[in-house]
């Protein structure tokens, strides 16, 4: 196959040409037809879209959550196991090597995994919602160091800056898992039916998402309780889903598709609610928190949110994946680009952060779920029970 160098004329009579050393996204070529004699045709310009390279890799059975450790470079995927067994698993896979490193066997239908910032406490936490337990898992020895009762239907969970605890959410409450004791340490009441719990990288507080009275509930980590509890959409129908937190900690950003609501919540814990065109479950933000990207729950609609003179100003894009919407955003380290999962078309979408606009659409067979930022690299679980990485390093806008 003839192969293409940029800025570099190429003559071929091959219909195919590989492109090589091309930055991954929409290019413009000018292409000259020359028939048998020799007679050319006048140059036309031809946009085409070069697709940035990518690799799959076969997890457990059932992935269901991801998180990414960027100090090894690992990815832990969470598996929910297969409908044979009942306990689930965590496969490590190394990005460098391009395998799955080590298999951590955890509880019975794992949900949700937490990995802990602190360079000095390695630990994962894996919720499993079958036996109403975590898993602490030694992020170093890869073994499970204990098993912790936390009660029935746990959910999301994170980890504090310093890595001493793990914060599970329940039905109405958030528990406290103490993990250098490997115990619950207290049980803290929040608002109804909590679907997010995310801690500011300061350490100072935690944010809970409570889907069922349209609040969030903010908690005090050095008290470990309530400090203030905030109406996010304006109304209990609001049902906030998800709860975004910039590096820098401040403005919080929450989606409510429960009245096509999202808000942004001020260090102060003052509100500001804004309508959207279309319900949206997901939310992801930059690293200073002053752009969030919102992907709509049913249909394929990318909101892209600018905090811009006290008021928010947003645009819409509709992303070319008809039969249903994006349902997980991942944003790449230099705020350029964001990895756009859809479920049921089977597709991943590189959209430019800056203006919402297609770079990319690549195909994933059988429905990618969730995605996470990994560096060079953004990745996707896949129901076909595989991790999907695309290096977005190279794509350009």
């Amino acid at each position: 196959m003839p192969v293409f160098t940029p800025n570099v004329a190429l003559e071929t009579a091959e219909p195919i040409v590989e492109a090589e050393g091309a930055p991954a996204g929409r290019r413009r070529f000018s292409l000259v037809v020359e028939d048998e004699d020799g007679n050319r045709s006048e140059p036309s310009i031809a946009v085409v879209t070069v697709l940035p390279p990518s690799f799959r890799v076969a997890v457990g059975p059932g992935p269901v959550d991801l998180a990414y450790d960027d100090r090894t470079r690992e990815v832990w995927v969470l598996n929910s196991g297969s409908a044979e067994r009942n306990r689930g698993s965590v496969s490590v896979a190394g990005l460098a090597r391009r395998q799955v490193l080590a298999t951590v066997v955890v509880g019975a239908k794992p949900s949700e995994i937490a990995l802990s910032p602190a360079a000095d406490r390695r630990r994962a936490v894996a919720v499993n919602t079958g036996d109403g337990t975590v898993s602490i898992i030694d992020m170093q020895t890869r073994q499970v160091t204990a098993t912790v009762p936390v009660g029935e239907r746990p959910g999301a969970v994170d980890i504090s800056a310093d890595g001493r605890w793990a914060y599970v959410v329940l039905p109405a409450a958030v528990v406290v898992v103490d993990l250098l004791r490997q115990t619950v340490a207290k049980t803290i009441p929040v608002g109804a039916q909590p679907a997010r719990v995310i801690f500011a990288t300061n350490g100072r507080e935690a944010l809970v998402g409570n889907s069922g009275d349209g609040t969030v509930s903010v908690i005090d980590a050095a008290r470990q309780a309530v400090s203030d509890t905030v109406r996010v959409g304006g109304a209990t129908a609001s049902k906030p889903q998800e709860v975004a937190l910039a590096v820098e900690t401040y403005p919080a950003w929450s989606a409510n598709p429960g009245n096509r609501t999202g808000s942004v919540i001020q260090p102060d814990h003052t509100v500001l609610d804004f309508r959207l065109e279309e319900a949206c479950a997901g939310v992801a933000v930059t690293f200073d928190g002053q752009i969030a990207l919102f992907a709509g729950a049913d249909q394929p609609l990318l909101a892209r949110v600018a905090f811009e003179g006290g008021r928010p100003a947003i645009a819409n894009a509709r992303l070319p994946a008809p039969g249903g919407g994006p349902k997980g955003i991942a944003i790449s380290p230099n705020d350029a680009i964001a990895l756009v999962v859809h479920p049921e078309t089977a597709a991943v979408s590189l959209v430019t952060v800056k203006r919402p606009q297609l770079i990319a659409r690549l195909e994933a067979p059988r429905g990618p779920l969730r995605t996470v930022a990994a560096g060079s690299f953004a990745c996707a679980i896949c129901q076909d029970d595989a991790l999907l990485a695309v290096d977005w390093s190279g794509v350009t806008v």
